[in-house]
């Protein structure tokens, strides 16, 4: 196809686009004036219509928030098969050919120009001839990629505009319309037992698993086996809760929960007035003794009562600690802090006492002439799916506490993450810790790299990191590796390199330096600064890894306690290499050693 005929083609599918856009928007008016015809006449139905009405109020609403989501982006792939044309996009619009990605005619979109054979909506199979098809990249109404294949020509590239690679603004048409055959067979997998996502920084595990959770909900063939409210999705840190909170509406996903473990056991054991810290200690070296030693305690905890008092509780726990670690948790207590041993001890306590867990819920108490009272009680708690994300920073008695939850019918649960990315001590190493012996067809492993430009996976292969780069990755920045003699020198090359137009992250190991780095560099624009073993699931566009020194980088060497500083070597190179893994774009290397040499 020469430019002109492109030029032609390109400009008919958005004329389409924009015709398709115009329905939606109609569409979406029309079901508008329902949902307000509905809530007027609401309260003139007796009691029995008024729930069939309720309901039907409630179909309304979630089809208004889908519309709304299609009038920006309705579809992704056209196929035309048998001289009909069919559109895949997030959600179903009938009227106009549009099926959910969801639906089982949706996986036609992998196949080629053709004979296919695809499956209906009432599941019979069907044969035909694939004549073409065609692949978008739709943002605000506007096609801003479009490729082509038909009948005797492979793919060709038809238009492609700039667009960014932030993840926030693209990762519904990066991840849905240009999923792989192979990641929609995974989304599509059985629902029951355990399944594993895991690949390095950046290879879309994450979103994958979460594309699975709206398939879960959505599909007509198991979505009568999990209840929204009955699924909890547990991630690391409120940041990427919030993120998630913002993608799971776009996938049709609402009322599941998403939490931190913190706050998950904060809501079982119905604690409020306390702080959370990973961990507790004026060092790194303090805090890596005090939690080897809590470990040791979780792992041979002694049948205890549980009391409402938590730091009483755990003051009997700790009653055999050496006197130096007693005056450190003493501290603890003075400040009011709970870390995530501390929490997943009095869970396995909690449990042990009561037999099972349950959590706080407000519920209805049904009164003499119809009218209710509103209480509180503990009630069971059972869940359908259970998703870890980054789930090698777990202990695994905080995996066997939570899976304790789930339904034994379906037993389903996700572990999502990378074992070469472990940051936190006391964390997963084997499957038969937390009791699960995975097959081969359950385990799933990406091995491909997006996030990263090609320069900065290059200088982290040369680091001896074991990745794969793809082929046609984007090319980005040579990497700066400096030395400085001093903090403040790092800091006026940052600022002379600084550029406010992009996100920018600084990335610390040293907790010391981190406060000088915030008073120096408060009120930046764009940039965040961040200790090392805070940063997993961040992106940035620029990162400048900095203060690199030997000592700093891996802490390990000051450890006397040999299983201690073994596993603390593999948790200094893994948190090197998520660090490394944080910038899209430009990478900085900054310090008083050079990373090469020291590594």
């Amino acid at each position: 196809m020469d430019q002109a005929n492109k030029q032609a083609y390109f400009e008919h599918a958005q004329n389409n686009l924009n015709s398709v856009i115009e329905v939606i928007k109609e569409t979406l008016e029309k079901t508008k004036n329902n949902v307000n015809k509905l809530k007027k006449s609401l309260h003139t139905f007796n009691e029995d219509d008024k729930i069939v009405q309720g309901k039907l109020l409630e179909m309304n609403k979630e089809k208004l928030e889908e519309l709304d989501i299609m009038q920006d982006s309705p579809y992704f792939n056209k196929c035309k098969i048998n001289n009909e044309t069919i559109y895949i996009g997030k959600f179903s619009l009938s009227e106009q050919s549009i099926y959910s990605w969801i639906s089982p005619i949706a996986k036609i979109r992998f196949e080629h120009p053709g004979q296919v054979t695809y499956s209906l909506p009432d599941k019979t199979e069907k044969t035909g001839t694939m004549q073409s098809k065609d692949q978008y990249m739709i943002t605000g109404g506007k096609i801003i990629y479009l490729s082509t294949e038909t009948l005797g020509n492979p793919r060709e590239l038809v238009y492609q505009d700039y667009f960014s690679n932030q993840k926030k603004s693209f990762v519904l048409p990066e991840i849905v319309s240009q999923m792989e055959k192979a990641q929609d067979t995974v989304i599509r997998a059985n629902y029951k037992n355990a399944l594993l996502i895991s690949g390095p920084a950046g290879s879309g595990k994450t979103t994958l698993a979460l594309h699975r959770v709206a398939y879960l909900l959505q599909s007509p063939d198991v979505s009568d086996k999990f209840n929204p409210n009955k699924i909890l999705i547990l991630v690391q840190d409120a940041g990427t809760k919030e993120y998630f909170s913002q993608l799971l509406p776009e996938l049709g996903i609402k009322n599941v929960a998403i939490n931190t473990f913190p706050d998950w056991a904060k809501s079982v054991l119905d604690i409020k007035d306390f702080h959370y810290q990973n961990s507790f200690g004026n060092t790194e070296l303090e805090r890596d003794h005090f939690s080897f030693y809590k470990l040791q305690i979780l792992k041979n905890l002694s049948n205890i009562k549980y009391k409402k008092d938590v730091f009483s509780t755990l003051e009997q726990v700790y009653e055999n600690l050496e006197e130096s670690y007693k005056e450190i948790f003493a501290k603890q207590k003075q400040e009011k802090i709970l870390d995530k041993i501390d929490l997943t001890i009095l869970l396995k306590i909690f449990r042990q006492s009561n037999d099972s867990l349950s959590i706080m819920q407000e519920y209805y108490q049904l009164k003499k002439k119809g009218s209710s009272l509103k209480k509180i009680g503990r009630f069971p708690i059972s869940y359908d799916l259970i998703i870890f994300d980054e789930f090698q920073n777990y202990l695994p008695e905080q995996i066997k506490i939570i899976k304790s939850c789930l339904n034994t019918e379906n037993n389903a649960v996700m572990y999502v993450g990378d074992m070469n990315q472990k940051t936190q001590l006391g964390t997963i190493n084997d499957w038969l810790e937390i009791g699960e012996n995975l097959k081969e067809e359950r385990k799933v492993v990406l091995n491909k790299v997006y996030r990263n430009s090609k320069e900065i996976l290059e200088y982290i292969k040369k680091l001896g990191y074991s990745i794969t780069i793809p082929d046609n990755i984007k090319s980005g920045s040579q990497i700066i590796e400096k030395t400085f003699e001093n903090i403040d020198e790092e800091i006026d090359f940052i600022k002379e390199n600084l550029n406010q137009q992009v996100v920018t992250g600084i990335l610390i190991r040293n907790y010391a330096h981190l406060k000088n780095y915030q008073e120096k560099l408060k009120n930046t624009k764009n940039v965040h600064i961040l200790p090392m073993d805070e940063i997993q699931g961040l992106e940035f566009d620029t990162v400048f890894l900095v203060g690199i020194k030997k000592e700093d980088i891996f802490s390990s060497q000051r450890i006397e306690i040999k299983e201690l500083r073994q596993e603390k070597e593999k948790i200094d190179k893994d948190l090197l290499y998520v660090a490394l893994t944080r910038a899209t774009n430009n990478l900085f290397v900054l310090g008083t050693e050079k990373l090469s040499d020291i590594i």
